[in-house]
This record gives structure tokens, sequence and C-alpha cells, in this order.
């Protein structure tokens, strides 16, 4: 399977498979916090699905294919009837750009 423990971990967390075992990773369960792990990592599917279920976005997002795998619904966006309009994903990033800037500028 490629959505592993340990694929996560090097995709999000910049955590090399020698690391991971070190560590004991493979250990955590569903319920382990793991936001001290993450480092930044940030892909341009991130964003893609954050729009997918934010409020203010997900309906200008196509809606793919859904499947449940192990009672876990997961949205596919495979085709190119679902490809993502560009003018959405810049939008939403210069807004929340802006936002930031303001709100460090208020403190």
């Amino acid at each position: 399977a490629r959505c592993t423990k340990q694929w996560f971990f090097e995709t999000f967390c910049g955590v090399n498979a020698e690391e991971f075992a070190e560590r004991g990773f493979e250990a955590l369960g569903g319920d382990a916090h793991i936001v001290q792990h993450l480092n930044g990592y940030v892909k341009p599917y991130d964003v893609v699905a954050l729009m997918v279920v934010l409020p203010l976005t997900r309906d200008c997002m196509p809606r793919g294919e859904e499947v449940r795998i192990e009672g876990v619904t997961h949205r596919f966006l495979l085709k190119a009837e679902d490809t993502v309009e560009i003018g959405h994903v810049l939008k939403l990033l210069r807004e929340t750009y802006h936002e930031l800037v303001l709100q460090a500028n208020e403190s």
C-alpha cells in the first residue's frame, strides 16, 4: 500500500524510513497527536484537498468520485473533467495571504 504511516511521515514530516523505524512511529495509533511532527511540507494537492472540504470553497470544486474504503469516504479527482479551476486556488491563496498579512500588521 502506498499510503502507509511511513509514507505519511516521509511526505508530510520529512522523516525518512530509517528515522521512522528508529523512533517507533509505526506504533502510533489513530488517536495520536502528530501536529508536533509536521514540519511545514505543503504539496499542491494539500491546497486542493483543503478546498474540497472547506464550506466556502467546496461548491467551486469538482465532485469527483466518492469511494468508501474501510468505512472512510474518499473523494478522487482523477478524470479530466475533475480538473480544478486554477483561478479558485489562486483566489483562496491570495485572500489567505492578505488576511494573514493584515492580522500580522494588527498585532
